[in-house]
C-alpha cells in the first residue's frame, strides 16, 4: 500500500498534511461526521483526508483487477480476430476460439465493472462528505478533452451499466435515469444514439470505458480521479 506522504506528493497535495487536524463544532465539542467519525479538519479537508485514506486501501485492489482486466480485453481481441479467419475454413476451430474470445470478454467485463464500483463508491463518499448533489454544476463542471463529461459523471454511469447491463439490454425506450448514463457512455466510446431503433449501450462496457478515458494506464486512471477530487474539494496549492 502506498503511504500517506507519498500518495500526497505523487499526486500533489502535499500541503493537505498541514490542514490535518481534530475540528470543534459550533458546540464546542470535537467534531464528527454523519458515519460518526472524526472529522479531520473543516468539511472540506475531511473530505479530501478521508478520499486518501481509503483510496489508498483499494489501490493495490484496483492495480490487480486493472492489470487482469487488460490482459482478458486484447486476449479477447485477439481471438475474436483469430476465429473469423476460421469461419468457413475449419468451423470447429472457429467455435472454440468463440468460445476463448466470449469467456475472455467476460472477465475484462467484469473486472472493469468492479473498478468501476470500486472508484464510484469512492467518489460517491467525497460527494456526500463535501454536500454535493449529483445535479450540482461542482460535479459536472470538470471536462476533459476525450469528450464532454466530468470524471465523476463517467465512473457513476459506468458503475450503474455494471449494475444494470442485464436491463438495459432489453430498454428500447430506456428510462430518464438510464437514458442520461446511455448517452453519457456512447459519448465517450463515440457509438450512435441509436442503431436499428435502439439505444448503443446494451452490455457490460466498462472495461471499454476505462480503457478509453486512460489510455490503457492505470497511473492516468488515478490521476484523473485525484485532480477530480481535488476540484470537487477545491484543493488549492
Amino acid at each position: 500500500m502506498r503511504n500517506f506522504d507519498e500518495t500526497l506528493r505523487d499526486f500533489g497535495i502535499e500541503n493537505l498534511k498541514r490542514k490535518i487536524d481534530l475540528h470543534v463544532d459550533s458546540s464546542g465539542n470535537i467534531a464528527v461526521t454523519l458515519d460518526r467519525e472524526l472529522q479531520i479538519g473543516n468539511k472540506t479537508t475531511n473530505g479530501l483526508f478521508r478520499f486518501v485514506e481509503r483510496w489508498r486501501k483499494n489501490e493495490a485492489t484496483i492495480e490487480l483487477l486493472f492489470e487482469r482486466m487488460v490482459i482478458s480485453f486484447d486476449t479477447a481481441k485477439r481471438e475474436h480476430e483469430r476465429s473469423l479467419t476460421n469461419l468457413t475454413l475449419n468451423p470447429s476451430i472457429y467455435q472454440d476460439q468463440l468460445e476463448d474470445a466470449l469467456e475472455q470478454e467476460a472477465i475484462a467485463e467484469t473486472l472493469g465493472g468492479s473498478i468501476c464500483v470500486l472508484y464510484n463508491n469512492l467518489l460517491q463518499r467525497l460527494r456526500a462528505d463535501l454536500n454535493i448533489h449529483q445535479t450540482d454544476s461542482k460535479w459536472r463542471i470538470e471536462k476533459n478533452n476525450l469528450h464532454q463529461y466530468s470524471f465523476g459523471e463517467i465512473i457513476s454511469a459506468a458503475a450503474n451499466n455494471f449494475r444494470h447491463s442485464d436491463e438495459w439490454c432489453k430498454e428500447k425506450e430506456p428510462r430518464a435515469k438510464q437514458e442520461e448514463n446511455i448517452k453519457i457512455l456512447s459519448s465517450v466510446l463515440g457509438l450512435p444514439n441509436r442503431t436499428d431503433g435502439f439505444h448503443p449501450i446494451r452490455k457490460n462496457v466498462c472495461a471499454e470505458i476505462l480503457l478509453k478515458i486512460s489510455h490503457y494506464s492505470l497511473t492516468n486512471l488515478h490521476k484523473q480521479a485525484f485532480e477530480f477530487a481535488k476540484m470537487l474539494s477545491q484543493h488549492q496549492k
